[in-house]
């Protein structure tokens, strides 16, 4: 059995690949606060930070192979990790908002909806839809407007 509290980090990922849960928790105590914080400022739209945090910390415990000592700290890993997994969601996130704006003003505007209608077709709020509507349609005219 590994002491957590004097490994070094080199160590504690050998042993989190061993499923020794002891170094995980350790290594989560050393670096978790520096990954939710990273992942805390590209968090954007919220709920996030959390995903990021877990599924970077379970990236070493699952694939132990992609961290190598020689090429760096355990922390720069984990944080190269958590900028990587943050700007996907983000992308993902701002991508899926997109498609949503598009399918509210199409269901209101060329299905003749009206907001409530459009908001039990799309399983949302009416807020959100009537938000997202607004949101898209000013964007619309954004780029209609670069466009003469």
């Amino acid at each position: 059995m590994i002491d957590v509290d004097h490994a070094s980090d080199a160590m504690l990922v050998v042993a989190i690949g061993r499923c020794h849960e002891a170094a995980l928790a350790e290594a989560y105590r050393r670096h978790g606060g520096a990954v939710h914080a990273l992942a805390r400022a590209g968090d954007r739209f919220g709920g996030c930070r959390r995903r990021v945090t877990q599924e970077v910390f379970l990236d070493p415990w699952n694939k132990l192979e992609r961290f190598d000592p020689e090429r760096g700290a355990l922390r720069t890993f984990l944080m190269t990790k958590a900028h990587g997994r943050a700007v996907g969601l983000l992308r993902s996130e701002s991508s899926r908002r997109a498609r949503e704006e598009r399918e509210a003003i199409e269901l209101a505007y060329f299905g003749g909806h009206t907001y409530r209608e459009v908001a039990v077709l799309l399983d949302e709020p009416g807020g959100t839809v009537k938000s997202r509507t607004r949101t898209g349609l000013r964007r619309l005219k954004t780029v209609l407007a670069r466009h003469g």
